[in-house]
């Protein structure tokens, strides 16, 4: 399986960052199982479900231990910064689909799953409250980031300033490493691009 366009890809949102993990290697075509949407492993005695779960990307998906009521949903559930309890923020870089997003939280949401696992940075086991606070922060950063753009913000700095206070955290401090991070994860909001036509 040649992963070129996915190297490509992660290098248009990533950058160099891509090449300090060290590349990505192809896999024997041999070596890969195709699973359908629904599709279910059996982890000795316990089940591991497939979701297809669009929107962060089009292949995106989620893994739901359904006995457990543990859901990992990949990048199609933002990140946990800060831990249980923590903020939300949108992972949605280019080519972010809002309405598939919200349509695939409402399926992880329809699992009533009992803990949420994100790959940034953490689990809660306040499971639904935040899939709920996830989809409320995607559209107060989206519509807060588009009046930015449709009032003329000039660089990154101001949108993401605007997504920060639209979350009532706009004092927090924010190192540059954090902030170039956080301003690749809403660029494919939908109100980005009033900003990216605005410049172009």
């Amino acid at each position: 399986m040649d992963p070129s366009r996915l190297l490509a890809s992660s290098r248009e949102v990533l950058g160099p960052l891509v090449d300090e993990w060290g590349g990505i290697r192809p896999v024997d075509p041999g070596r890969i199982i195709v699973l359908e949407d629904g599709a279910e492993l059996d982890l000795g005695g316990s089940r591991l479900r497939l979701i297809a779960t669009p929107g962060h990307a089009p292949h995106s998906s989620a893994w739901y231990l359904v006995d457990e009521g543990v859901l990992f949903p990949g990048d199609s559930a933002g990140m946990l910064l800060i831990g249980e309890g923590g903020l939300v923020w949108p992972t949605a870089p280019p080519p972010f689909r809002m309405d598939m997003f919200l349509d695939s939280l409402s399926r992880m949401e329809s699992l009533n799953p009992r803990m949420v696992c994100v790959p940034h940075y953490g689990c809660t086991r306040r499971a639904i409250e935040y899939l709920r606070e996830t989809r409320r922060v995607y559209l107060e950063v989206d519509r807060a980031i588009g009046e930015a753009c449709g009032s003329g913000a000039r660089d990154d700095r101001e949108v993401l300033g605007a997504a920060l206070r639209a979350l009532g955290i706009a004092d927090a401090p924010v190192l540059d490493v954090l902030e170039r991070e956080l301003m690749r994860n809403i660029r494919g909001l939908p109100g980005y691009s009033r900003c990216s036509r605005g410049r172009g």
